[in-house]
């Protein structure tokens, strides 16, 4: 089973590192640097996990969370936010299924990165 994760960050940096951790689990990462690039692929690709790195330096906003929210198909996608812990409230506000708080440790997101990947390749196999 292939599961596709849809990255977005406008820290180019911050992206490939996202991107390489996604695809090093064997799961297929798509990269958006910014919100209407995110929203578009969110469109095309219909991604199975969605992680929106939130900064106030970019565009990538709990607003693009909201967004994503408000279609059809995000209904059966989950979105993962990772926002300044104060973020909190205001991220399940707009949406998201999961939060981690932004941090230079990097564990907690890869462990909630993983933690998506393992439950999708169980249900995988119960539907198998």
């Amino acid at each position: 089973m292939s599961v596709t994760i849809l990255v977005a960050s406008g820290d180019s940096k911050r992206l490939r590192r996202l991107t390489s951790l996604v695809e090093s689990e064997g799961a297929k990462s798509v990269a958006a640097d910014s919100a209407s690039e995110a929203l578009r692929l969110f469109h095309l690709r219909s991604p199975d996990l969605t992680v929106l790195y939130v900064d106030p330096e970019d565009d990538i906003s709990l607003e693009l969370c909201r967004d994503m929210r408000t279609l059809r198909a995000a209904k059966k996608r989950a979105i993962l936010v990772v926002a300044t812990k104060e973020s909190r409230r205001q991220a399940f506000e707009a949406g998201c299924d999961a939060f981690v708080p932004r941090q230079t440790d990097t564990a907690p997101l890869d462990h909630a990165l993983r933690r998506f990947l393992m439950d999708a390749q169980r249900k995988a196999k119960a539907v198998a």
